[in-house]
């Protein structure tokens, strides 16, 4: 059984990649925020649509040869439970993955998603008694990993620290 994930539903095909802010992750926010990702191999474009306070739309079409590097950031959640102090994990298991793009003439990066799901570890025995039959390899961050194999098979960007 999969880890739950606070993620965008897509959809892949071939040359194409849609997905939108995760439905309760808009109605945490009153649904006043919302993005729209659609990647289009085929016309070598990349569209960003955003919504913000309801009536604030912003539409940003990218072109491929404009995008430098895909942009990937993980930051852990802290651990609020008391007996952090006695073990060994100051983190919660949980971490919030940033997934953007850097592009060549614009020094701020684009932001694409932020996925919230488990960060990789080994299975242990709740995974087990789940169900999980391959213990061989770290489970957790599968959604954003697969977004940014996904982004980088359509755009041909790699991912870069600088």
């Amino acid at each position: 059984m999969p880890p739950p994930t606070l993620a965008p539903r897509f959809s892949v095909t071939a040359d194409r990649l849609h997905g939108c802010t995760n439905w309760v992750a808009r109605l945490l926010t009153l649904f006043s925020y919302g993005r729209c990702v659609s990647v289009n191999k085929r016309l070598r474009h990349l569209i960003v649509s955003t919504q913000r306070l309801w009536i604030l739309h912003d539409v940003r079409v990218i072109n491929f040869d404009r995008i430098s590097r895909i942009v990937y950031r993980a930051q852990a959640l802290p651990s609020l439970a008391p007996w952090r102090y006695w073990e060994d994990a100051p983190t919660s298991g949980w971490a919030f993955f940033v997934v953007g793009l850097a592009l060549k003439d614009e020094p701020a990066e684009v932001q694409l998603f932020t996925l919230w799901q488990a960060q990789p570890h080994l299975p242990d025995l709740l995974d087990r008694l789940a169900g999980e039959t391959d213990t061989d390899h770290y489970t957790g961050d599968e959604a954003a990993c697969s977004l940014i194999n996904t982004l980088m098979q359509l755009t041909g960007a790699r991912i870069a620290a600088r």
